[in-house]
């Protein structure tokens, strides 16, 4: 289908110098299957099993090694050949990461907790090696899974 964003000046990713009020076709970017965004960053997944990212690059979220804004759709090469996303991957954008999980395992990229180095690049998750993801949830540096009968919550937990 066809991907539209929708956002602000001071809020979501600043893919415009204007303000957005009304969605708009994201050029570049057909049949993608699946999507998500983030308060500064998005990631989507095409039909072709490629990953692309856009936004905020603070922290590596976007996963391309560089600390740098992407204004439009970048592809993730990481996420080639055989390592190639399947369209029925789950997504998520927490406050500074991105994570992905599919068939071959869970990966997430960026400042993923308060303290040390942020992952510049997608890493596989492995203390979720094995399990079968079947949703994830993030915010700033807490996450959320829910695999097989089992609810797995992790990171700071200053508000419960």
């Amino acid at each position: 289908g066809n991907t539209h964003t929708y956002n602000s000046k001071t809020h979501s990713i600043k893919m415009e110098v204007e303000p957005q009020p009304k969605p708009k076709l994201i050029h570049g970017l057909d049949n993608v299957t699946n999507m998500a965004a983030g308060v500064n960053h998005s990631v989507c997944v095409t039909e072709a099993g490629s990953v692309f990212t856009w936004g905020c690059g603070d922290y590596g979220r976007l996963g391309h090694g560089v600390q740098k804004d992407e204004l439009r759709p970048r592809r993730l090469e990481w996420f080639s050949g055989p390592r190639a996303a399947p369209t029925e991957c789950l997504l998520t954008c927490g406050g500074t990461s991105t994570m992905l999980s599919g068939p071959h395992g869970t990966f997430w990229w960026g400042k993923v907790k308060t303290s040390g180095d942020a992952m510049m690049t997608p890493m596989m998750c492995d203390d979720l090696r094995g399990w079968h993801v079947r949703s994830l949830s993030a915010s700033k540096t807490t996450f959320g899974v829910s695999a097989e009968s089992s609810a797995i919550l992790w990171g700071q937990a200053i508000h419960g």
